[in-house]
């Protein structure tokens, strides 16, 4: 049924004003990487996909990302364990923003994933509008002429000093 109203959802235009950029999408669920997918690229950005943490370690090793989307249950390493190395291991990428994608609503997991290095947290299932528009956000901040990188927009949560 999924895979029908993908179908059905027809390609808009990724707005002039969204900036567009690299992104490292780890995503071990085949339909959540589909729509994720299907999401960016009709956005307009330039993705790489990968399925565990090790191969996430890899393509961080190679590149460098303007935003990492990263499950946090995937096989052989989890999101929280790679967000850890990438964050440890310098550059190219131990300042990119990583935002957890997880269908866990419990209490504590948005601040568990802000204290372990991620920089924000989206839940699943995706929903296209507001998905873009935290990768949009977050592309933002990251980027070079960016004034207030790293700044918070109102209303969101960030991890206490």
């Amino acid at each position: 049924m999924l895979a029908e109203e993908l179908a059905t959802v027809a390609p808009r235009p990724a707005p002039s004003d969204r900036p567009r950029g690299a992104i490292l999408l780890a995503e071990d669920n085949p339909t959540n990487q589909a729509i994720a997918r299907l999401f960016l690229e009709q956005a307009g950005h330039a993705l790489t996909v990968v399925q565990n943490g090790e191969e996430v370690l890899a393509a961080c090793r190679n590149r460098r990302f303007d935003l990492i989307l990263m499950d946090l249950q995937m096989p052989i390493m989890d999101g929280r364990e790679a967000t850890r190395v990438i964050r440890e291991s310098g550059p190219p990428n131990a300042d990119t923003p990583i935002l957890a994608m997880t269908a866990s609503v419990e209490m504590g997991t948005r601040q568990a994933c802000l204290a372990e290095g991620m920089n924000d947290v989206l839940t699943k299932p995706i929903r296209r509008d507001p998905f873009l528009a935290a990768v949009s956000r977050w592309l933002r901040r990251s980027s070079p002429e960016s004034e207030d990188n790293g700044a918070t927009a109102a209303g969101e949560d960030t991890p206490e000093a």
